[in-house]
């Protein structure tokens, strides 16, 4: 961990009645910091597209624009597992669980899959797919920022378009 950053693992269950971000929030997490996100054991946990689908949101929420998300998704089409993170924001690459050489990119919604041979896993195959992507949306605590600045610059009649940090 380079100098200046701070490595904290927190395990949730997200499946709980408990809202994670506060769990992130006790431990230190900031959402107008850069962060990485690992989404461990999603594959096992038997959710339901709607779900993982929250989820992401829930983490594009809290996470600020341009931080990292890493992780494996549960079983679904590359078209589907693109889509929930597309949906989402995120932006990045998707890689069969079983076959680490069969990708798509992601972020408009649209998969850019590479064309299956016979040792690849086919991109309408229902498989656990790992992904890495990045956070293309501000959070919600960024957007707070961004807000008090805004309205803090119409007060004072000051120009803060833009600049905001």
């Amino acid at each position: 961990v380079p100098r200046g950053c701070l490595l904290r693992r927190v395990p949730i269950n997200i499946q709980g009645e408990e809202d994670f971000g506060v769990a992130l929030e006790n431990a230190g997490y900031r959402g107008n910091k850069l962060s990485v996100w690992a989404l461990q054991g999603l594959a096992r946990l038997g959710l339901q597209p709607a779900e993982v689908e929250q989820l992401l949101a829930h983490v594009a929420n809290m996470a600020a624009h341009q931080s990292f998300i890493v992780g494996q998704l549960p079983p679904a089409t590359v078209d589907a597992a693109a889509a929930w993170l597309a949906r989402a924001g995120f932006l990045g690459n998707l890689i069969s669980a079983k076959q680490p050489n069969t990708r798509a990119r992601f972020g408009d919604g649209q998969a850019d899959g590479v064309t299956p041979s016979d040792d690849q896993v086919a991109e309408d195959a229902v498989v656990a797919r790992l992904f890495m992507a990045q956070q293309q949306h501000l959070s919600l605590p960024q957007m707070r920022d961004y807000n008090d600045h805004s309205r803090a610059g119409e007060e004072t009649d000051e120009d803060f378009e833009g600049n905001f940090s």
